[in-house]
């Protein structure tokens, strides 16, 4: 964040202000930043020069600006350009500065299980717009008999030196797998296919010294490493090394410029100027400092074996690459600048965005070429419309004063730090004042109530006086209520197992619900509860709105209903199905049936008649269908039904008969199981008169006979013996036999 150092100005006159950050008052705009003279992260110098009140136009003349560091710091031995390349232009790198490395070292491949071939291919390596691209590719690529899925270019600088400062201003490819390097190697180095290697290669790594300016790695994006390497004490053949790194964002959307400052005492290692590695052995001595001979440069982008499979191809850019030595040489330099509408610099004036340059000379008088990057910004303006009541005059916005209704308009400061132009369009109306009444009624755990900055403890009224959209007094009343308990729930005290009834609140809005459902279900919605099984049920109405929580409990009572009564005929009734169709009954038949349990009532539907306390039973005299309904009451109130439905025929013939008994045909009834092994059951769901189960061997005698009962009969044959049998229904109508297995 930035310091200030405040100086007054005398209006009229020129005058010299010095600002000395080591010993002037400051103020830091973050009170936890420190001493700006021990600070590193400043960017720029602003000169702000304002009026009184800030808002004043000021016309003020600077003739020269004048900046003298802090003696007691240091600053960098080797200002004279001695080598450079620029990349101006387009097309293949320039071979009188760079050679192209591509010979793989081991017969194979390169160092540390790299996976690309480095080629002198322009696809590789090229300039464009005045910026040197290294582009690193996945394409399969046959040289020196090894095929690789990768190519890139590693370029030697054809430049050798011995002390003094490299500047590479570059932005640096990205993915994962990646791995660009702007290193130094000792130009003495013997590796194979190297640039010097032919002429001076005497001596092996790590011996020739190795200075690693920048490396980064994909896999760590926006970290900046940088090491030196040199042999252990006592092996020159092989290496250890020292390494630091700084945190630096952007680094492969943005230039940044990488650099090392070498001199004989210490190696330092900077990032856009923010040092983050030093290497000054206490020491010097062929294994510590093998860095007193000549070093060359090298420009390349290697893949590593962690590279990602999306990875297709990603290139660094570098700007410039450029060594410094001492005494003077000419120098460039790059600034960019924001404007807002024209910018004077060097004695030209700029309206439009655009790269300028300026070729001069240097505060130390060598030729120097600057150039500057000018964002030109635009002014703007806004209108706003606001309406205020006559009580709120006078009225300021902005520093401007309204007595009235009518516009004016204040010049600000932008987002961009460009003049806004601020209109206000102002409308005064006179008030008319408002009142409404709510009534409401909440809970008691609801309290207190908090409403429009009232507090209700209990219930009762209470107004407040608030201002509505116009700005004009609005009086809110509020009646409160409050509800302690929910009214009785409605309903009978009972209903039978099966049968539905509904309960009520007088309060809408709540839920229905039981904690007895073996016994009961209720609808949550509509209070309809179902009896499920006899027993005492209990019923919750819970109001859950509004923030309340009450509920109210109601017993009901799920009655039994008796079991399904069973219909016979009374005894001595002859067969009123004689002479009819299977099935049916032949009309004009007039016969008694009698229900079990005694005490029900009689109904009828169809073309058949019943009496409801007798049960007398007249078929009519039309064909059709009809039945006879026996409901049965039992003491809770409950009651259940059996139904004997047939239809009635007009008969023209009767049966066969055998000794005045009606012989049944054996579909008449069916045995379950069969064959079986320890009983048998059969189903009789109408009886007349009285009856007997008699069975047979195949022999016809008799081995088991048991009476005949209406509903289900079970007959014991586990004393019999395996084989067949005949099993007989005998009644006063007549008999039905079934042939029988037993296993």
């Amino acid at each position: 964040t930035q310091s200030e150092i405040i100086k007054p100005v005398v209006l009229n006159q020129w005058q010299i202000i010095t600002f000395d950050f080591a010993t002037d008052p400051y103020i830091n705009l973050n009170s936890t930043s420190g001493n700006p003279i021990l600070r590193t992260d400043f960017s720029r110098v602003v000169i702000q020069i304002n009026g009184e009140n800030n808002n004043s136009n000021v016309l003020a003349f600077i003739d020269d600006f004048l900046y003298e560091p802090d003696s007691s710091s240091s600053s960098s031995p080797f200002t004279n350009l001695v080598w450079s390349d620029e990349f101006d232009g387009n097309g293949a790198v320039n071979t009188s500065n760079w050679f192209y490395q591509t010979q793989l070292p081991n017969g194979s491949g390169w160092y540390n299980g790299e996976l690309q071939h480095y080629t002198n291919n322009v696809s590789n390596s090229f300039r464009s717009n005045g910026v040197l691209n290294i582009v690193a590719k996945k394409e399969t690529f046959t040289d020196q008999g090894q095929t690789k899925q990768f190519t890139s270019a590693r370029l030697n600088s054809k430049f050798a030196f011995k002390y003094g400062r490299v500047e590479v201003r570059a932005k640096l490819p990205t993915g994962a797998g990646t791995w660009p390097a702007i290193w130094m190697l000792g130009k003495n180095i013997n590796e194979p296919g190297g640039y010097w290697a032919p002429t001076n290669g005497t001596t092996n790594w790590p011996a020739c010294g190795e200075i690693d300016i920048m490396e980064h790695w994909g896999t760590n994006q926006n970290v900046i490493s940088s090491a030196i390497h040199f042999p252990i004490n006592g092996n020159l053949n092989v290496g250890q090394y020292v390494t630091n790194a700084q945190y630096k964002a952007g680094v492969s959307s943005d230039f940044h410029i990488y650099a090392v400052e070498w001199t004989e005492q210490k190696v330092v290692f900077s990032v856009d100027g923010i040092n983050h590695l030093t290497y000054n052995p206490s020491v010097k001595n062929q294994y510590t400092w093998p860095f007193d001979a000549e070093q060359y440069i090298l420009l390349n982008v290697a893949i590593e074996p962690s590279v990602s499979n999306s990875f297709v191809q990603s290139a660094m850019e570098v700007d410039y690459v450029r060594v410094y030595q001492k005494n003077c040489s000419p120098t460039t330099s790059t600034s960019a600048m924001s404007s807002c509408g024209n910018y004077n610099w060097n004695g030209n004036t700029y309206s439009t965005s655009g790269t300028y340059t300026w070729t001069g000379k240097n505060v130390a008088g060598c030729d120097s070429v600057a150039t500057l990057n000018l964002t030109v910004k635009a002014t703007s303006s806004s209108t706003t419309n606001l309406s205020i009541n006559a009580s709120a005059l006078p009225y300021s916005w902005n520093g401007l004063a309204f007595t009235a209704a009518g516009t004016q308009t204040a010049h600000l400061t932008n987002s961009v730090g460009c003049d806004s132009a601020a209109t206000l369009n102002l409308t005064v109306y006179n008030c008319n004042t408002t009142s409404s009444t709510t009534n409401l009624t909440i809970c008691s755990n609801q309290l207190p109530y908090q409403w429009n900055g009232l507090t209700f403890t209990a219930a009762g009224s209470q107004t407040k006086h608030l201002t509505n959209a116009l700005g004009c007094d609005s009086a809110v009343t509020l009646n409160l209520s409050i509800l302690s308990s929910l009214p009785n729930i409605t309903g009978v005290p009972s209903v039978c197992r099966g049968l539905q009834t509904a309960l009520s609140n007088s309060l809408s809005g709540g839920v229905w619900s039981t904690s007895s459902t073996s016994l009961a279900s209720v609808n949550p919605t509509t209070g309809l509860v179902t009896g499920v099984y006899q027993g005492t049920a209990t019923i919750y109405y819970k109001l859950l709105t509004n923030g309340c929580n009450l509920s109210k409990a109601y017993t009901l009572i799920v009655k039994a209903i008796p079991a399904t009564p069973a219909i016979g005929y009374a005894p001595g009734t002859p067969d009123p199905q004689y002479g009819a169709p299977a099935g049916s009954y032949c009309a004009n038949k007039i016969f008694t049936v009698i229900g079990n349990p005694v005490g029900g009532v009689w109904s009828s539907t169809g073309v058949v008649t019943v009496n409801a306390i007798t049960g007398l039973v007249n078929t009519g005299s039309v064909a059709g269908a009809g039945s006879v309904i026996y409901t049965y009451t039992n003491a809770n109130g409950c009651s259940n039904s059996k139904s004997l439905t047939s239809t009635v025929a007009i008969c023209t013939g009767h049966k066969e008969t055998n000794n005045n008994m009606q012989v049944a045909s054996s579909n008449d009834f069916t045995i379950y199981p069969n064959p079986a092994k320890s009983f048998v059951n059969f189903q009789v769901d109408k009886l007349i008169g009285s009856g007997s189960i008699v069975i047979t061997d195949i022999y016809g005698k008799q081995v088991k006979k048991q009476a005949l009962s209406m509903g289900n009969n079970t007959v014991d044959i586990a004393n019999l013996a395996k084989g067949f049998y005949l099993i007989s229904v005998i009644t006063n109508e007549g008999k039905a036999t079934k042939k029988l297995i037993v296993e």
